[in-house]
């Protein structure tokens, strides 16, 4: 059995209207858990959102054969 790993983060208006708007919803009994589909980028002190991967984070994830679960061998090219 694995221990469940969490992180304590600090509830502020920024992070509600974050789940609010953009978190799909899952009430569990008497929970509410949130997923949040998209990517963040740390810029200087703070971050950027992503809806979508970005384009070098894309190939990144297909170059690594991260994407896919039946993923295919890169075919270096010479």
């Amino acid at each position: 059995m694995s221990k469940e790993q969490k992180i304590q983060v600090f509830n502020c208006d920024s992070l509600q209207v974050l789940l609010e708007r953009y978190a799909t919803e899952f009430p569990v009994g008497d929970k509410t858990y949130y997923e949040l589909p998209f990517w963040f980028e740390k810029e200087g002190t703070g971050l950027k959102m992503f809806l979508r991967p970005p384009e070098d984070l894309q190939e990144f994830i297909i170059r690594a054969n991260l994407g896919n679960p039946n993923s295919q061998p890169i075919k270096k090219e010479i």
